[in-house]
């Protein structure tokens, strides 16, 4: 007796699933220009432009206007893993899988090819490790490739290079700080070295890092478990540790350093401004502003992959995995307590409080995932999406609303009943 099994083939594969929809609630954001600049990689940003790195290797520079001002020729194989532009915007350093940092001017010409590997040794085969981090400090910039971060001129020249215990994570500019130099996130430890290649300070912490933002005298570090770190002062003490269900994907300081935002997994803000209302675990001290800062969450159910803060200040913007940009403003936040314990306020839990003000979706109504977010102007923002698109949204001014016409006088003082003896 044969018997037939009714159901699935244990080998048929499950249809994938439909990419979701990007949901649009408020709207304000008009397009103003878009562009396409192919297959998108990494993208940087200077005051005058975006350096765009494509698919197949090349950089694209896109004005505030949206018109496309210069291309390099192709000068790898494919995108890099970062990018970061020069203080004065003239050229980009860009971080590749061949072991190499490519040095580009804006408009378009490759100005040097530096290999991030140890010197040869006679009779050994070199190894090629890929080269995924890069930040820039003046006329120089740094790349690291595996456990080796090399600081090189403009010119190409080797300036240092240190070998550190594990691979590198992070590398960000800490040149406007006290220390003079630059960060370094390996493994479970955040480092600052000097130009001279000197590591001045170590931090060892307990969770292993991810990524690295310095502004002024202060590190913050975002961490795989969701947590962030941010030391500061002379002796860059630990100020701040809170977990806020992130996974440290990418930190962003506001340009007058009151807010700090974190994204990846679930994104998250807190608050160093000190503003009303006080902190709800302490009363006010009446004397300054607070130095324990709020944590601020966002709509419950948004995945915010990138993040930027408005020249302003207090309006972030922030894109989803569906593309859809949203515009926040953190100063007109809902009161509401904390989650944790009171002795401890600096591990306070973020509350989900925070809903968007204007949002937008990509303009074709599509899915699209984004790979950079920007502000052009104090009213504009750009979105740099992965399939080629840079789209520029304006900020909408509010709708006017007519003067309601006077009342018309029914009585003149001469008629007014109240007038008449």
């Amino acid at each position: 007796m044969r018997r037939t099994l009714v159901g699935p083939s244990s080998t048929a594969r499950p249809a994938p699933a439909a990419a979701p929809r990007p949901v649009v609630q408020k709207g304000g954001l008009a397009v103003s220009w878009r562009a396409d600049v192919g297959g998108v990689a990494c993208v940087a940003q200077s005051s005058a432009c975006l350096a765009v790195a494509t698919d197949d290797g090349a950089v694209v520079f896109v004005d505030t206007a949206g018109e496309i001002t210069a291309r390099s020729p192709q000068i790898a194989d494919e995108g890099p893993n970062a990018m970061a532009f020069s203080h004065d915007g003239a050229w980009v350093v860009a971080a590749f899988d061949d072991g190499r940092a490519r040095v580009v001017r804006t408009d378009g010409t490759l100005a040097v090819v530096h290999a991030v590997a140890p010197e040869a040794v006679a009779g050994k085969r070199a190894r090629q490790v890929a080269a995924t981090s890069c930040t820039t400090l003046d006329d120089d910039f740094v790349a690291s490739a595996g456990k080796l971060v090399h600081c090189c001129s403009l010119t190409g020249d080797l300036i240092h290079a240190v070998t550190f215990e594990a691979p590198v994570r992070a590398l960000c500019d800490a040149s406007a700080g006290l220390f003079r130099g630059y960060a370094v996130a390996h493994g479970c430890v955040c480092v600052l070295v000097q130009r001279d290649g000197e590591v001045n300070w170590r931090y060892a912490s307990q969770r292993p890092l991810r990524s690295l933002l310095a502004r002024g005298d202060f590190v913050a570090a975002g961490t795989f478990d969701g947590a962030v770190q941010v030391w500061g002062g002379e002796d860059l003490a630990a100020s701040l540790q809170s977990f806020c269900q992130s996974d440290g994907e990418a930190l962003a300081w506001s340009a007058d350093g009151a807010f700090l935002a974190v994204t990846g997994a679930r994104a998250a803000c807190f608050d160093f401004s000190g503003d009303r209302p006080p902190h709800p675990y302490r009363r006010d001290r009446g004397d300054g502003p607070d130095y324990i800062p709020r944590v601020l969450g966002f709509q419950d159910g948004s995945r915010e992959r990138c993040v930027a803060w408005a020249p302003g200040g207090a309006i972030l913007a922030t894109a989803d995995s569906t593309g859809v940009v949203r515009l926040w403003n953190l100063r007109g936040r809902l009161k509401k307590g904390g989650q944790g314990h009171p002795q401890r306020p600096e591990d306070m839990k973020p509350q989900f409080f925070l809903f968007p003000q204007l949002d937008a979706a990509h303009p074709s109504g599509a899915s699209e995932r984004p790979a950079f977010l920007g502000w052009l102007g104090p009213d504009v923002v750009a979105a740099v999406y992965e399939c080629g698109d840079v789209v520029a949204f304006r900020v909408a001014p509010p709708p006017a609303v007519a003067a309601a016409p006077p009342p018309p006088l029914i009585f003149d003082k001469a008629t007014d009943p109240k007038n008449v003896m």
